[in-house]
């Protein structure tokens, strides 16, 4: 074993760097070993961690068959504490700088974020030389129990990611491999497995945790862990890597993950072989949910909209909309007594205003929403004679209006269904009620007619 410094940290302390391996052997035999890397207290808080750690280690230096068959074939590189600022200062998770470490992997500081960055350099410079296969970081958790790991899902050789943690569950009894995962969120995609994973190459990287608690099922279950049990995890996983670069192991264990596989693919295809009926109901009420809510959000959008939409229609036009739709139904019967107009007889008629149209029928299905045409400076405002004020009151409109200049004033002929006069007046148009509709003008506590 040997120890150098790799780096300092902003408090000025010491980041140290661990080396084991065979140094006897050969140049030649030392090319030819995989490397390892090992790291852990990058949370300062989480001090199970270092107690696995010292179990590898002291697993390592040892006299034991398996360490010293681990030494002639693996170099090892092992950084036992990442964040000694955050362990003495009484940290637990962030550095001195305020930071989670574990979240700065991507792209470290080499001034803010001296441990990691030269851990990753030193990672680097370890796969210049020689293969690195195994990369694990190693954590406590708080919440879950047992001990587990996540890693990386291997999209290209499926199933990889699996072997490790399946032989590290037949070796460490309080080690529970239904507890791993390979899926990484979003937040996850700058720690140091992914990272170790995704940027590096090594295709087996793993985040190691162990309770804060302790187990519930086996041995041990209901049971409080001690740091024996957390130095037993250190040394089974030292056999677990051994058992890593064994074919026949690995491949037992790949045949055995293939098997559970293919079983629960066809669990999932016999689409009429369901236990029972529970199970079918239940996705069926799920999808059926789903789609409900997906159907609530789509009316809801629309109903947005709508709303939108009426709001606008609606400015400028209130309590008109129903004269209108009364004379919709009368624009028939109205437009025999008014006879046409055409806009062409009007002095400075324009295109905008034969886009309306003549006719009375067309203009009066238009509704509220239609824009208005300028109208022209040919008459002076004067309410006019002629306004039937008896019957049941139905009028029927008719209006063209062109632009002439700057003055705007309306023309607007008025007929009764009573007794079938007509009635015309010319009002005079401000500028500011160039695009509003036509409000009602009272007189006398009647309605009298509309002001274009």
């Amino acid at each position: 074993m040997r120890r150098r410094c790799l780096c300092q940290t902003l408090g000025g302390n010491t980041v140290e760097l661990v080396t084991i391996t065979d140094f006897d052997a050969t140049p030649d035999q030392m090319s030819r070993r995989r490397g390892v890397v090992l790291t852990a207290r990058v949370h300062p808080g989480e001090s199970n961690a270092s107690w696995i750690m010292q179990g590898i280690i002291s697993f390592l230096t040892s006299d034991n068959n398996v360490a010293v068959f681990l030494r002639e074939s693996l170099v090892f590189k092992i950084v036992p504490m990442l964040n000694p600022d955050g362990v003495i200062h009484g940290n637990y998770r962030c550095s001195l700088a305020g930071v989670d470490l574990n979240r700065r992997w991507a792209r470290p500081s080499k001034k803010t974020n001296p441990s990691i960055y030269h851990t990753k350099q030193m990672i680097r410079k370890l796969a210049e030389t020689r293969e690195v296969f195994a990369f694990v970081d190693i954590h406590g958790h708080s919440r879950k129990k047992n001990a587990f790991m996540y890693g990386v899902e291997n999209k290209l050789h499926r199933l990889q990611e699996c072997v490790l943690p399946r032989l590290l569950a037949q070796n460490a009894q309080i080690f529970a491999f239904e507890d791993c995962s390979y899926v990484v969120p979003k937040s996850k995609e700058t720690t140091a497995r992914v990272v170790a994973a995704r940027e590096l190459g090594i295709g087996s990287s793993y985040t190691l945790e162990a309770s804060f608690c302790g187990a519930n099922f086996g041995k041990y279950k209901d049971t409080h862990f001690s740091t024996r049990h957390y130095a037993q995890l250190g040394e089974a996983f030292c056999k677990t890597l051994c058992d890593l670069i064994d074919p026949g192991k690995v491949q037992s264990v790949w045949n055995e993950l293939q098997a559970v596989a293919r079983r629960d693919q066809g669990d999932e295809d016999e689409g009429s072989d369901w236990e029972n009926d529970g199970d079918k109901a239940e996705v069926s009420n799920a999808s059926a949910g789903k789609k409900k809510d997906n159907s609530k959000k789509k009316k809801a959008k629309d109903s947005k909209r709508d709303r939108k939409d009426a709001k606008k229609l609606s400015r400028g036009s209130k309590g008109v909309r129903s004269k209108a739709k009364e004379s919709a139904r009368l624009g028939s019967k109205v437009g025999g007594v008014m006879g046409e107009a055409s806009e062409d007889s009007i002095p400075g008629a324009t295109s905008r205003s034969r886009r309306m149209g003549s006719s009375r029928s067309a203009r009066a299905t238009a509704g509220p929403g239609c824009s208005l045409p300028k109208p022209t400076a040919d008459y002076h405002p004067s309410l006019a004679e002629g306004f039937s004020e008896t019957g049941s009151g139905r009028r029927g409109l008719r209006e063209s209006l062109v632009s002439q200049g700057s003055r705007r004033v309306g023309k607007v002929q008025r007929g009764s269904c009573h007794n079938g006069t007509i009635g015309s007046s010319n009002v005079k148009i401000k500028s500011r009620d160039r695009d509003r509709w036509p409000e009602p003008l009272t007189g006398s506590g009647r309605s009298w007619g509309y002001l274009y």
